[in-house]
């Protein structure tokens, strides 16, 4: 049981409070019902989430053996069966579909939840092979999340929030592949894709999707492109966020290239002191500009 409960990664649940986007930004926070239809809509994700790990680890077992972080994984060390897996992953993702009866906007949402389902399954059979498609698959992955939780309380998410979902998900996409490369040089048949990457052009496009990140959310915050963010507030507060902003991106950088960390972005975020205080700084701001009138107490 315990090896099950490893195995679903409940702690990469994180990446699913994308879902909490549409809620927070559309100022909905004070609005039971919505908020409660985003939780909803988190639980039914993270458990999809938790099956696409069962089949992930169960289709990768045996490369996940030659890997010398990867082998402790309970599959692939033998602590839980592939059969065991595989029924679990069903429960779970059995129970994720059910879960979204609940919701007001369920059949929508279902639609998302599947069409997640789908790319996941393609690219654990043959896009992870494909180099870039693999990185762009991941960042897929987290477009799904965002869209997932303006679906659940029926609001419409900015264009330049999208953007720059996507591009940070695909910097992160690349960090990992870089610190997964730097790990796997003396085992790189533990992931085959590695063997057609390299580490200069992980690093272009590192920079590449981490400077394209930086901008887009810069136009976000710029007023009036955030042009369909629930009711339409004012983003011209989250300026001041920039350099929080900022700092979080080179920080992450920083732990990839000297730390060698990066290959689980879930853990880094939520382990080091540094990205969680730019990320908690963040929140208040956006708390601040969103639900505080901030912008109006700025002198001018």
């Amino acid at each position: 049981m315990l090896g099950l409960i490893k195995t679903m990664r409940i702690h990469q649940w994180s990446k699913n409070s994308l879902v909490f986007a549409a809620l927070v930004f559309s100022q909905s926070l004070g609005n039971s019902h919505m908020v409660i239809q985003t939780i909803m809509a988190f639980l039914a994700f993270s458990l999809l989430s938790s099956s696409i790990y069962l089949i992930n680890d169960t289709v990768d077992a045996e490369k996940d053996r030659l890997h010398p972080v990867k082998r402790k994984r309970p599959i692939a060390a033998g602590d839980v069966s592939k059969t065991s897996a595989v029924v679990a992953a069903a429960c779970l993702m059995g129970m994720a579909f059910a879960w979204t009866a609940v919701l007001e906007h369920g059949a929508k949402f279902a639609g998302i939840l599947l069409f997640y389902l789908l790319v996941n399954c393609c690219y654990n059979f043959f896009l992870k092979k494909i180099v870039i498609a693999d990185v762009l698959t991941l960042a897929i992955g987290f477009l799904l999340r965002i869209r997932a939780g303006g679906v659940a309380i029926e609001v419409d998410v900015s264009e330049w929030l999208i953007l720059c979902t996507f591009f940070t998900a695909s910097f992160l996409a690349c960090c990992k592949r870089r610190s997964e490369l730097a790990l796997a040089e003396g085992a790189p048949e533990a992931r085959e894709v590695l063997s057609h990457y390299s580490f200069q052009i992980l690093d272009v496009l590192i920079a590449m999707t981490a400077s394209v990140s930086m901008m887009t959310y810069a136009l976000y915050c710029v007023p009036g492109m955030a042009n369909k963010t629930g009711s339409h507030p004012d983003t011209a507060g989250m300026i001041y966020s920039l350099p929080v902003v900022l700092f979080g991106i080179g920080r992450y950088i920083f732990l990839v290239y000297h730390r060698q960390e990066g290959e689980d972005p879930a853990a880094v975020i939520l382990r080091d002191k540094g990205v969680i205080a730019a990320v908690i700084l963040w929140l208040g701001i956006a708390m601040l500009v969103f639900y505080g009138n901030f912008e109006k107490n700025i002198p001018t």
